[in-house]
C-alpha cells in the first residue's frame, strides 16, 4: 500500500485522512479501495452518511480523490461522478424546453464536493438567464473508452464571475457505446489544402509553421462528425494518394484552426472524383463543435 500512495504522490495528510476515511488501517483492506474508483466512491458515500462525517471533510474528500488519480482523464478507472471532471473540461450541454433541443458548450470554471461552475452560453452577446431552467443534459466523450451522459440540476447563477451557472453533482451517469455520427447531405463548395502524409507529419512534429500547399476547390458532398466526403472536379497534376491530408476551413463551425482529413480512398465517377476522408487528430472541444455543426445544419434543412 504504501509504496502505491508513494507512486501516487499522496501527502501525509491525505493519507492520514484516507485511513480514516476507510476506518481501518488493515493494507489488505486498503489497498482495493485505492485500486478502484468505484470502491472508493463507495466508501465516501457510507463516510458522508455515518456519524463520523462533518462538513468540513467535503474539502479534504475531494482532494483525495485528484490526489488518488481518480479523474475523468485517468481512463484506468471508470467515470462513477461528475467530481471527477477538472477545471477546464469542456462539455456539451443541451437545454430540452417546449419541445426544443438548445445544444451548446461549455468549460467546468471551478469545482468542489458538492458543486461546480459553468460559462453559460451567450444570447445577443449577453450571458443567457440560466435560472429559468431546471436542469441541463450534458455530454461527454473520454478518449476511445466511451460516450457518457447524464444531468445536472440548476442551482442557481452568479451575478459576478462570468454569470457562472451552479450545478450539482451527480453520479447517475449513462456509459454508451462511441457511436459513429450521422451523415448528413449537403453541397459545400470548399477550397481545400493538399499535403502528403509525410509533408503533414513533419509539419506537426516540428511546427514548421504555415507552408504553401497545392490549392484545389472541391465540394463536400456528405459530412459526419468522424469524416466528408468530397467530389473534385478533376485530380490535381500529381494526383491524389491514399494516406494524403486534406487541410481545410470549415465556414461557420467556431473553430479556429483548419481541419485535416486524410484520404481514405479514391474513387472515379464519371467525369469526376469522389474521395472519402476520415478526420485526424479531432479533440474533444473539436468534436463538440463538429457536432453542434451538424446539429444546426440539420435544423436549418429541415425549416427549409
Amino acid at each position: 500500500m504504501d509504496s502505491e500512495i508513494k507512486a501516487r504522490q499522496v501527502d501525509d495528510e491525505d493519507r492520514d485522512f484516507f485511513i480514516e476515511l476507510c476506518n481501518t488501517k488493515d493494507p489488505a483492506e486498503i489497498f482495493p479501495i485505492m485500486m478502484s474508483a468505484e470502491k472508493f466512491e463507495q466508501i465516501v458515500e457510507n463516510y458522508k452518511n455515518s456519524a463520523r462525517f462533518s462538513k468540513s471533510d467535503l474539502k479534504k474528500i475531494f482532494m483525495l480523490r485528484k490526489s488518488l488519480q481518480f479523474t475523468f482523464k485517468n481512463e484506468g478507472n471508470s467515470f462513477t461522478c461528475t467530481q471527477m471532471l477538472e477545471a477546464g473540461t469542456h462539455l456539451e450541454f443541451q437545454i430540452r424546453h417546449k419541445g426544443k433541443d438548445i445544444v451548446f458548450t461549455s468549460s467546468i470554471l471551478d469545482s468542489d464536493e458538492t458543486q461546480l461552475l459553468i460559462k453559460p452560453p451567450t444570447v445577443k452577446r449577453r450571458p443567457a438567464h440560466m435560472k429559468q431552467f431546471k436542469e441541463l443534459f450534458c455530454k461527454i466523450r473520454r478518449g476511445n473508452d466511451a460516450d457518457y451522459e447524464f444531468k445536472f440540476k440548476i442551482i442557481g447563477q452568479l451575478v459576478t464571475d462570468l454569470n457562472a451557472v451552479i450545478l450539482k453533482h451527480t453520479n447517475q451517469i449513462r456509459k454508451l457505446q462511441i457511436r459513429v455520427s450521422e451523415r448528413l447531405p449537403m453541397e459545400l463548395r470548399i477550397e481545400f489544402q493538399l499535403v502528403t502524409a509525410e509533408q503533414f507529419a513533419l509539419e506537426q512534429k516540428f511546427d514548421l509553421g504555415k507552408f504553401q500547399h497545392h490549392k484545389l476547390a472541391g465540394k463536400i458532398k456528405d459530412m459526419s462528425a468522424g469524416g466528408i466526403k468530397v467530389q473534385l472536379d478533376e485530380l490535381p497534376p500529381q494526383g491524389i494518394n491514399k494516406g494524403d491530408v486534406f487541410l481545410f476551413h470549415l465556414p461557420y463551425a467556431s473553430l479556429r484552426e483548419n481541419i485535416a482529413a486524410t484520404v481514405l480512398d479514391v474513387i472515379p465517377h464519371g467525369a469526376k472524383v469522389n474521395l472519402h476522408f476520415v478526420f485526424r487528430d479531432v479533440d474533444m472541444l473539436t468534436h463538440m463543435k463538429l457536432n453542434q455543426y451538424l446539429h444546426r445544419k440539420k435544423h436549418s434543412m429541415q425549416v427549409a
